[in-house]
């Protein structure tokens, strides 16, 4: 009877023992990153939308809770700088000659805010001891997205020797706007301590955003555009050391 209470005993230990090795040691991980967010041509404007592009920088925060070695949700909050587009246009007087070309300067926005949830399958990459050293992961993430800018125009003098009626509107900006984003992105976590880790990471996103500009219908409404990031990061990884 005791062996067979022994016996019992030492497979419910086991079983416990087993149930907790197929957790992540560590389910949390949090981090920084940073890079660049290309952008595409802005559908439903003609205004510049396919000349000379800024490239928008981006900087964000991001956490992870993994659910098993296979699976993670997430959330990320970022930032990148102004969209915007320049190209020549040429000027006429009001005596009908041409007076020459310049330079116009279209701001679709100043900074550029995106909140997204986000959900990962993981490749767990193992070291000697069995421990996660790093996760290759690709997923889906949806969210929204807002705008910031002023909404006005720029006026600049042509020539300063001409009278003020040769003043042309060298940048146009947009209103600000909100809509929505998704994509997936594909990337690597790669621990170099117990803790510390980095990050990469491509997420292509298609975004929709709607804006409200009293200035001209055909600069009213909504556009799309497709943003390219491509970002390196740090991450920290945290938790119980067992699951239950």
């Amino acid at each position: 009877m005791k062996l067979r209470l022994l016996l019992f005993a030492g497979l419910i230990s086991a079983g416990t023992a087993a149930a907790q090795g197929f957790g992540p040691e560590y389910p949390i991980n949090v981090g920084i990153y940073a890079g660049i967010a290309p952008t595409t041509k802005l559908s439903n404007l003609s205004d510049y939308s396919n000349k000379e592009k800024s490239l928008p920088f981006q900087l964000g925060v991001i956490g992870h809770y993994t659910f098993s070695e296979r699976f993670q949700v997430g959330l990320d909050v970022n930032m990148s700088t102004r969209w915007s587009a320049k190209d020549k246009t040429t000027l006429q007087g009001l005596d009908g000659n041409t007076l020459g070309q310049v330079d116009v300067r279209y701001l679709y926005a100043d900074r550029i805010w995106t909140t997204t949830a986000r959900a990962n399958f993981l490749v767990p990459v193992y070291d000697g001891m069995k421990n996660v050293r790093s996760n290759f992961y690709y997923g889906i993430a949806f969210g929204g997205i807002y705008t910031v800018n002023d909404g006005r125009n720029v006026w600049s003098q042509f020539d300063q020797r001409r009278p003020e009626e040769y003043r042309y509107i060298s940048e146009y900006h947009m209103t600000a706007g909100a809509g929505y984003i998704f994509g997936f992105q594909l990337g690597m976590e790669w621990y170099t301590r117990t803790h510390l880790g980095f990050s990469i990471e491509a997420a292509p996103r298609f975004t929709h955003i709607n804006t409200v500009d009293n200035r001209g219908g055909s600069r009213n409404g909504p556009y799309d555009t497709f943003i390219f990031p491509v970002t390196a990061g740090i991450r920290y990884r945290f938790g119980s050391s067992s699951w239950y």
